[in-house]
């Protein structure tokens, strides 16, 4: 007759119960294998560029009455990105009703149309005309070299004194800003 086995099991065989698992599941695990690599040369080139802002910005004189005195003054602020080291320079064409060299608005409901004279300057005090014809980038007055950032160009406009005053309307014109690199 047989006489059963019986044990008691104590904290220190639980241990080594599992150590002795984790030493089956270690040696389970499959070798590692062999790796054979070849380097991969990553590569870019990027060419200077520059992009003006989507949405052309509006030069808008303020409301004055037709027998004014003084100039009338205004300012607009264009806004583009260059890439960086790019010299630019940027231009404005003398516009869709320009008289020679001169830049006209023209009136917008009157019979026959009139024109008011205007100009713009590259500077605050409406000294340096704003370029009307693409240049040298390191030539034109309103010029730079890109950062890589938005930057932007002020562009101050006058209309000066009128010998004979304007018939009271809208005056509009359209031009044409280019950014040359």
């Amino acid at each position: 007759m047989s006489i059963p086995f019986f044990f008691k099991e104590t904290a220190s065989m639980r241990i080594h119960f599992i150590a002795a698992g984790l030493l089956a599941c270690a040696a389970a695990q499959p070798a590692m294998a062999d790796v054979v690599g070849v380097p991969m040369t990553v590569s870019a080139i990027i060419v200077k560029g520059c992009a003006i802002e989507t949405t052309g910005p509006a030069l808008a004189f303020p409301v004055f009455s037709g027998i004014a005195t003084t100039p009338q003054d205004g300012m607009v602020t264009l806004s583009f990105h260059c890439s960086k080291g790019t010299a630019w320079g940027v231009t404005a064409d003398l516009g869709a009703n320009a008289d020679g060299s001169v830049r006209r608005m023209g009136s917008q409901t009157l019979a026959t149309t009139e024109y008011l004279p205007y100009a713009l300057y590259a500077d605050s005090s409406r000294l340096v005309p704003f370029p009307a014809a693409p240049t040298d980038p390191g030539a034109a007055s309103a010029s730079g070299t890109g950062n890589g950032l938005a930057q932007s160009v002020s562009l101050y406009g006058r209309i000066p004194v009128q010998p004979v005053f304007p018939s009271p309307d809208s005056y509009r014109d359209s031009i044409y800003l280019s950014i040359t690199y």
